[in-house]
C-alpha cells in the first residue's frame, strides 16, 4: 500500500522526501557549527592563558618544585618582580623588572598574554639580553629601540625585542632571566608569582584545590 500510493503520488511524494532531507541536513550542519564554535572559544580561551593557575604570596623554589609534582599540574613556571631605576643615555625611570623561567617562556608567555612584536625571544643562554613592554620606550627622551643598551642597577643589558603586553602592569617592563634578576636584587631563591599550567583531564578549580593543601602541608 505504501509503495503503490508512493508510486501514485510521485511527485509530492519526492517533495517529502526532499522537505525531509533537508530538515536533516540544516540540524546536522547546525550541530557542526556549534561543536566547531565551542571547540574554536576553548581553544581561543586556552590560548589567552584560561587554563593557566596564578600563584603568588611568599614563595620560594622549593614551592616551585612542589607545586610541579602536584596531581592535576602539567608545569609550573616562577616569576620574580621587582621595581629599580632603569638607565637609557643618561635618564632614569622607574621600571618594572621582571626575571621569568628562561627554560618554559612559551608558559610564561601564554599566562601572561604575550607576544614578540620585533626582535627575537630571549634564550636559555641569554644574560645580558632583555625584552621591554610597549610603554617603555616612551620613559625617555630619545626611545630606546631594540639593540639599545640598558642599565639596571649598574648591570647592562641590550634590548633583543619588544613584547606586545596583554597585562597592564607590563607595559612599563623590561623581563630578563630570572637567575640575573635575583643575582642584580641579591635574592637568592625568591620567587613572586607561579604560573601553572592545567594537565589535560582537570579542571582549573580541583587543581587549585590541589596545589592549596599541598602547599598548606
Amino acid at each position: 500500500l505504501a509503495v503503490r500510493n508512493t508510486l501514485r503520488r510521485g511527485r509530492k511524494s519526492w517533495v517529502t522526501v526532499i522537505g525531509v532531507f533537508i530538515g536533516i541536513a540544516a540540524v546536522v550542519s547546525l550541530v557542526s557549527i556549534g561543536q566547531g564554535l565551542e571547540f574554536a572559544i576553548v581553544e581561543e580561551f586556552e590560548a589567552l592563558g584560561a587554563d593557566n593557575i596564578f600563584v603568588t604570596g611568599e614563595l620560594d623554589d622549593r614551592d616551585v618544585d612542589i607545586i610541579r609534582g602536584v596531581r592535576g599540574v602539567e608545569d609550573a613556571a616562577a616569576i620574580y618582580e621587582e621595581t629599580s631605576d632603569v638607565e637609557f643615555q643618561g635618564e632614569e625611570a622607574s621600571t618594572n623588572v621582571r626575571g621569568v623561567d628562561l627554560n618554559r617562556l612559551e608558559l610564561i608567555f601564554d599566562g601572561q598574554g604575550w607576544s614578540i612584536e620585533e626582535g627575537r625571544e630571549l634564550r636559555s643562554t641569554d644574560r645580558t639580553s632583555t625584552l621591554t613592554g610597549p610603554a617603555f620606550p616612551d620613559n625617555y627622551e630619545r626611545a630606546p629601540s631594540t639593540g639599545s643598551q640598558i642599565s639596571v642597577e649598574g648591570q647592562s643589558f641590550r634590548i633583543a625585542g619588544q613584547i606586545s603586553a596583554g597585562d597592564p602592569q607590563a607595559q612599563n617592563s623590561i623581563v630578563i632571566g630570572l637567575d640575573r634578576a635575583r643575582e642584580i636584587f641579591d635574592k637568592d631563591d625568591e620567587v613572586s608569582q607561579i604560573i601553572v599550567r592545567t594537565s589535560p583531564g582537570f579542571t582549573q578549580a580541583e587543581t587549585q584545590e590541589n596545589i592549596e593543601e599541598t602547599l598548606r602541608r
